[in-house]
Parts: C-alpha cells; sequence; structure tokens
C-alpha cells in the first residue's frame, strides 16, 4: 500500500472543502459515530473558530481514499505558542503501517520542531508516542481538595474567560462552578454522589457560562480526567519537552 499525507493548515481551508469531508469521514468511522452534524459543529468550532490561530490537519490517503487522520490542534499553554495532537483516526483496513509515526513525523516538520506540542495519551496510542521521544508527564494521585490555596499553589494557571466561553461550553452540560475560599473552580461530576473533580480554578468571568455545584459538595482533583474509585487513570499526558506543566482543561476531550 502507498500513503499520501496531506497536511493543511486551517486558514487555507474552508468547512465545505472536500478535504474537510474526508477528515470527518474518517472519524466518523473510527468512532461509529451516529450524530455527524453535532461531529461537524464541534470541528468546525474547534478549528475554524480556534481563538489562538490556525490548526494543522492531516489525512492519509491510500490510492485516493482516506485512510486516516490527525491534527496538530493549536492550544496554547501560558502565552506559548502550543499544539494538541488529537483526532488521531486509522480506519480498520489500513491499521498496522505506522501511519500515526510518519504522520506525526511531518507535522512536527511543518509546526517546527522547537515549537511546544502535547497530547493527552489513551494507552493504545501511548506507545507510538513514547517510541517517537516523547515524555510521560508523571500524574498526581487523587487527591481531596482540603486548601483551595494549597491548590493553587501547585496549580496556578487559571481558566480564562475567553478560553471558556470558545471551547469548555462545549461541554456546559457536564462542568459545574463552584467557589472555594473566595476562587471560582469548574468541576466536573464523578461517579460517586456530590464528589466532583476540580479541572482548573477560573479567571473572573470564566465561571459565568456554568451552572452551579451543590455547595456540600467534595472537590477532587488529579492532573489527568479520571475515576475516583477506579484504577485505571485513562488518559496520560505527553510532551516533547521534559518539564512542561499542561493544565488539565486544556484536554480536548473532558
Amino acid at each position: 500500500m502507498e500513503f499520501v499525507f496531506d497536511c493543511r493548515w486551517t486558514d487555507s481551508l474552508s468547512a465545505s472543502d472536500r478535504y474537510v469531508e474526508d477528515f470527518l469521514y474518517v472519524m466518523a468511522t473510527t468512532w461509529n459515530v451516529a450524530d455527524t452534524e453535532e461531529l461537524r459543529k464541534n470541528f468546525e468550532n474547534r478549528y475554524f473558530h480556534n481563538i489562538y490561530g490556525p490548526s494543522l490537519l492531516t489525512v492519509i490517503y491510500c490510492e485516493g481514499k482516506p485512510a486516516g487522520s490527525g491534527a496538530m490542534w493549536r492550544n496554547d499553554i501560558g502565552g506559548r505558542i502550543a499544539y494538541q495532537r488529537i483526532d488521531t483516526c486509522t480506519l480498520e483496513a489500513y491499521r498496522g503501517h505506522g501511519l500515526f509515526r510518519k504522520a506525526i513525523e511531518k507535522e512536527l516538520s511543518l509546526i517546527g520542531e522547537d515549537t511546544l506540542s502535547y497530547g493527552f495519551a489513551n494507552p493504545s496510542s501511548l506507545a507510538g508516542y513514547l517510541k517517537f521521544g516523547w515524555k510521560v508527564l508523571k500524574a498526581d494521585r487523587v487527591k481531596i481538595m482540603f486548601s483551595s490555596k494549597k491548590y493553587l499553589k501547585r496549580n496556578p494557571s487559571k481558566i480564562d474567560a475567553a478560553y471558556a466561553e470558545w471551547y469548555l461550553v462545549t461541554f456546559r452540560e457536564k462542568i459545574f462552578r463552584i467557589k472555594r475560599g473566595g476562587t471560582d473552580f469548574l468541576v466536573m461530576p464523578t461517579s460517586r454522589p456530590r464528589i466532583y473533580q476540580v479541572i482548573g480554578a477560573a479567571e473572573k468571568g470564566a465561571e459565568k457560562f456554568f451552572k452551579p455545584a451543590p455547595s456540600l459538595s467534595v472537590l477532587v482533583y488529579s492532573s489527568i480526567p479520571t475515576e475516583i474509585d477506579s484504577s485505571d487513570q485513562g488518559n496520560i499526558v505527553v510532551t516533547r519537552f521534559k518539564g512542561d506543566v499542561i493544565p488539565l482543561w486544556k484536554c480536548d476531550a473532558l
């Protein structure tokens, strides 16, 4: 099989382009998505209304047919230009050909070798990142937030209103706000009643897009989305540069 890795910046595309249709087709087929309109809506918001700038998309073709997809999604960290590797999909018939590694290799050459790139890898994609030299950021154990000051000292990056309005509102049905120690926090429910996971402290104005959580809730936190009653901590934070700090609220799929 011969593969073509077609990488394009989103500011060179329109939502109606055939290329975009191919990208969405691969995603919908790989993930068995029934609601393709919702998939398209989220795709357009993420890539065509990005508050930071253009992202880099990849569609992998085999004999003219779409076989895989991936993206370096522009999602800056602390004012630093950064890209999160997301939407990694390969149709079943084309798996086992090293497409993941080859796609990332080309993408990195286009965004710049010194540019911060990171991801929230799942167990199946982690090996590919490690083979390519990415580093695993150690995940915190799940802790109860007894002190908001202690949390803020450990997690100083706050969610700004622009990011909340652009992207986090995508998850507004499962994100809530709660105030502790004079600070507003955005939280998500866990599988246990009245226990919420903190995704980040909110700057003034970022909290207004979300409904309040019960005031007597117990708050827990870690560096990755997790269920507090499970040994499987889900996604693993990976980055190309040792020492990077990637806030949980930057995860593309909370």
